[in-house]
């Protein structure tokens, strides 16, 4: 079982979190990264595994701590404002093979507002959040 949630876990990192995951290939932590996480919900794995609990269920209850603190895709929230509000510096970057890497650097960029904001999951739509973030954008683009 712990290997289908490492897999589960590095397939949602790879398509939501795909920042994570070059960084953590970079410092050749991806492996470590993924065990040590499936590691900490070896308890609830352990208690539901007990309980005779499906192991669809198993899988879903455990992903959904695994990925608590990788909720919502920052990622993701930044590539689609970046197609939305500045769509020529998305085409270039996606021509020059360079879109991840930027949109890396972006991430890292925003984090801080995005803390300020406390960017989560139930305020991910906020428009005037989106106008804060987008005009940080704008001064990463402009100073690029």
């Amino acid at each position: 079982m712990q290997e289908i949630l490492i897999r589960k876990l590095e397939e949602h990192i790879r398509i939501n979190n795909p920042d994570l995951l070059l960084h953590l290939q970079m410092e050749k932590a991806d492996v470590d990264y993924l065990r040590e996480k499936v590691q900490h919900v070896e308890p609830l794995l352990s208690e539901l595994l007990a309980a005779d609990i499906p192991l669809y269920i198993i899988e879903d209850s455990c992903m959904d701590v695994l990925t608590l603190d990788l909720r919502p895709s920052k990622f993701n929230y930044l590539l689609l404002l970046l197609q939305e509000n500045f769509p020529i510096h998305y085409e270039r970057f996606g021509m020059s093979g360079i879109l991840l890497l930027e949109l890396a650097n972006l991430v890292a960029f925003c984090q801080p507002l995005l803390d300020t904001l406390g960017f989560n999951e139930e305020n991910e739509t906020d428009k005037n959040s989106d106008n804060t973030v987008i005009q940080a954008m704008q001064d990463y683009l402009q100073s690029n």
